[in-house]
């Protein structure tokens, strides 16, 4: 999977390779459970559609052919729709991506055990941590063997156990590498160093690990745009009919015909968001920036 690059990386391809025990991940997949694969559209069907015929309350004036929403189209329009609708609601990746961000250093948060608060959750994987100069030439690695991957679902992680200690003591590992004086005199001089760090990492679920409640909001979301085009085509609110001086009216409810059930999936939609803003940590909060 090619990696997503967020900033001023033009030249990355140029990063030299790390060595290979540099290239075992943190891994926080197993931090879900209660996992599924995405959501089928048997699923969506079952759970959110059960009883609704997905057809066309008329047919095209054209064609005399009613419109027909089929698995097909469930697959390859109206779940990725609502896949990309949860992703800006709730700022988070269900689609799993690989990206490389220049984040700051900032003495406060990195005092406090190495504290990163990523812009992307959850987290599955951090694959490498560094800094490095302006050109993305490693200066001093992180091993993954130092993260804490407890807080990665929320985009957070720490490094663990002691380097931090090294501001006020003067002791870092790998010292003696390339840029290792540099690095030392810098991290305790400063309180705040623009782009500084370089992590790669890992965002989304693993393809056959979707936590349930996601499946069950993807499936909310599918099935609101689902019943919104349907009742689109229930323009008739009431129609008569008459033989020979007797006659019959006949009342529908017309476009509003799914309107309740539009109205429960749409409350049941945003009551589960906002139990996944807390799961994944993407509510409102401070730093010290």
């Amino acid at each position: 999977m090619a990696p997503i690059f967020v900033g001023d990386v033009s030249n990355v391809s140029e990063r030299p390779a790390l060595g290979n025990e540099l290239n075992s991940a943190t891994d926080a997949s197993g931090s879900f459970t209660r996992v599924e694969p995405l959501i089928t559209p048997e699923q969506l069907r079952d759970r959110f559609l059960t009883g609704i015929p997905l057809y066309a309350a008329l047919p095209d004036p054209v064609t005399g052919v009613r419109y027909h929403i089929t698995d097909e189209k469930l697959k390859e329009e109206f779940i990725p729709g609502a896949i990309a609708d949860l992703e800006m609601d709730m700022r988070i990746h269900i689609t799993p991506m690989e990206i490389t961000r220049r984040l700051p250093f900032d003495l406060n948060e990195y005092k406090s055990m190495g504290y990163f608060k990523l812009p992307d959750a959850p987290v599955t994987e951090v694959v490498e941590l560094y800094v490095s100069d302006s050109t993305l030439n490693p200066i001093f690695f992180i091993p993954t063997t130092w993260i804490e991957a407890g807080g990665l679902q929320k985009g957070q992680l720490n490094i663990i156990p002691l380097q931090p200690a090294f501001v006020g003591g003067g002791i870092v590992g790998s010292a003696d590498s390339a840029g290792g004086a540099a690095f030392i005199a810098l991290m305790g001089a400063r309180t705040w160093i623009a782009r500084w760090w370089l992590i790669q990492y890992r965002a989304g679920f693993k393809e056959g690990r979707i936590p349930r409640v996601v499946n069950d909001v993807i499936g909310c979301r599918a099935a609101i745009d689902v019943l919104q085009r349907l009742q689109a085509t229930n323009r008739v609110a009431s129609y008569g009919l008459g033989i020979d001086g007797t006659s019959q009216n006949i009342s529908t409810p017309g476009p509003q015909v799914y309107a309740v059930a539009v109205e429960g999936l749409e409350a049941k939609y945003k009551r589960l968001v906002g139990k996944m803003k807390a799961l994944f940590g993407r509510r409102i909060f401070s730093d010290n920036v």
